[in-house]
């Protein structure tokens, strides 16, 4: 199923997400959240577009290169409305299955680019969350990174770079071990993560893990990653300021890959989007915090109001001007 929430102010991005789901309603739900979490990427970063997900139920029968060419075609039939990529489940073996049957989709030999996007966004991040925290840089800090797939693995290893001290938790035994025998890392257990002291939590697995039990668990002074949806609900977001731990919007933090992807739009030029670049993220949440803290808004709250503004102010005419 392909959801698209926004294209007042140009195409919809959003990647493929192949997933286990209890049924037809959670995988239109978990679609839906989505794709709004993508339109807020797109308003908060800059890039003239909006939000869409596709979001394909998996089970064990599934013919994956068949529903992916099949996928393909929906995705052609709807003329660059909806600009797809990867996301959970969808590497460069769909990607090349999509790329049979569909021109609107990231190559798969720009997976690399768009992961190495999403890292570099996610330690743009956590540059601001370690100057809000008035502490001079990366190395000063601990981090522990819950999920070390393609992302979560690539941040520990720039964060390891910079000096950091590093945590790592996932429940794939595999990723685990290599990560932690390539960086020397400290490997926790997964139901020990988030009531591990830290400086930073680092999110980079499935969303949906702050809510009010969780949050109550936290022991860090901040929280930044890559994984979509983070807060089960918008009013987390008040729950994690009146605790004093700084959370830096997901929206934001992973947009490194939706940045890099955007330009690969074949009826979308790239120059709508030139002036946008990953290192943007760093200063949009510098300034995001320093906003909040003067009004006493919670920064997740103060960036979906403004992404909400400015989504509004489009006038949707963008489609019919670029295939005139």
């Amino acid at each position: 199923m392909i959801a698209v929430h926004g294209t007042r102010h140009g195409p919809a991005f959003g990647g493929i997400r192949r997933a286990v789901y209890a049924g037809v309603d959670s995988a239109v739900a978990d679609a839906l959240r989505l794709a709004h979490a993508m339109t807020l990427k797109c308003m908060t970063v800059g890039v003239a577009g909006g939000g869409g997900k596709c979001v394909l139920m998996d089970h064990p029968d599934l013919d994956a290169h068949r529903a992916y060419r099949w996928l393909g075609r929906h995705i052609e039939a709807m003329g660059g409305r909806f600009f797809t990529g990867p996301d959970v489940g969808t590497g460069p073996e769909q990607l090349a299955a999509l790329a049979q049957t569909t021109r609107f989709a990231i190559s798969p030999g720009d997976f690399d680019g768009l992961t190495n996007a999403t890292t570099s966004g996610v330690l743009a991040g956590l540059r601001a969350v370690a100057r809000e925290l008035d502490e001079p840089g990366l190395g000063n800090l601990s981090f522990v990174i819950q999920g070390v797939g393609g992302v979560g693995a690539r941040v520990a290893e720039q964060l390891v770079a910079a000096g950091g001290c590093v945590a790592i938790a996932d429940t794939d035994a595999a990723r685990v071990a290599a990560t932690r025998d390539q960086l020397g890392v400290t490997v926790i257990a997964p139901e020990a993560v988030l009531a591990t002291e830290c400086d930073v939590f680092v999110p980079c697995a499935f969303g949906g893990v702050l809510a009010a039990d969780t949050i109550a668990r936290l022991r860090c002074r901040a929280v930044a990653g890559s994984a979509n949806n983070q807060l089960t609900v918008p009013s987390d977001a008040r729950l994690l300021a009146d605790r004093g731990i700084l959370y830096a919007p997901d929206f934001m933090v992973s947009a490194g890959g939706l940045i890099a992807g955007a330009g690969h739009h074949p009826l979308w030029p790239p120059t709508q989007n030139a002036d946008t670049t990953v290192d943007c993220i760093e200063t949009l949440l510098v300034d995001l915090f320093a906003r909040a803290r003067a009004s006493g808004v919670a920064p997740a709250d103060l960036a979906t109001a403004e992404a909400e503004q400015r989504l509004r102010a489009g006038d949707g005419t963008w489609f019919a001007h670029e295939q005139a």
